[in-house]
């Protein structure tokens, strides 16, 4: 069996440092990655110069068309994510897509009906679970060392070095 063929459509800082590095523990005869597009080509160029990926695009429906893509990684910013999981399933590409998934209800819906309907797989990208603090965290409320939970909150504000994140706390 070859190796699914992944697009990674958005290669900025979050497909270099999370991405890419889960798709090299899964090994290259399980997954490996063959396209890289982004709008941005400069964002695209150092891309490629970091992982040595040749095949490159500014248009994700041109990256989608590739018979070597079974898969794509959506790692754009919010807004983009409905059009391009979209496009992806009518391309029976299978998806796992950044969150948010979607703007609102109505978009997330949409996506999940379209994918169901196209039988490919498809999933939100919630890598924090498996984050060693989380799951320790989980291991202390399934142990009962923090009593019973009735209600939980949080919210996480992470920045990295001169990148402003916050305006993710923005609803507009």
């Amino acid at each position: 069996m070859r190796p699914v063929g992944v697009a990674i459509i958005g290669a900025g800082a979050i497909a270099l440092a999370n991405h890419l590095p889960g798709l090299r523990l899964c090994g290259e005869d399980r997954a490996r990655v063959v396209a890289l597009c982004d709008t941005d080509r400069a964002t695209l160029d150092r891309a490629a110069a970091q992982t040595g990926i040749t095949n490159l695009s500014t248009d994700f429906r041109q990256t989608m068309a590739d018979d070597r893509v079974d898969a794509v990684i959506v790692a754009t910013p919010n807004f983009t994510h409905r059009e391009i999981v979209l496009a992806a399933v009518a391309a029976k590409k299978h998806v796992m897509c950044e969150k948010p998934l979607a703007l609102n209800y109505q978009g997330a819906l949409e996506m999940y009906r379209a994918a169901e309907a196209a039988g490919v797989r498809h999933m939100t990208a919630f890598t924090y679970r498996f984050v060693p603090a989380m799951r320790y965290m989980k291991h202390l409320v399934d142990a009962g060392f923090i009593g019973r939970a009735y209600h939980f909150r949080a919210q996480r504000f992470q920045d990295w070095d001169e990148r402003y994140l916050g305006w993710r706390q923005v609803k507009k």
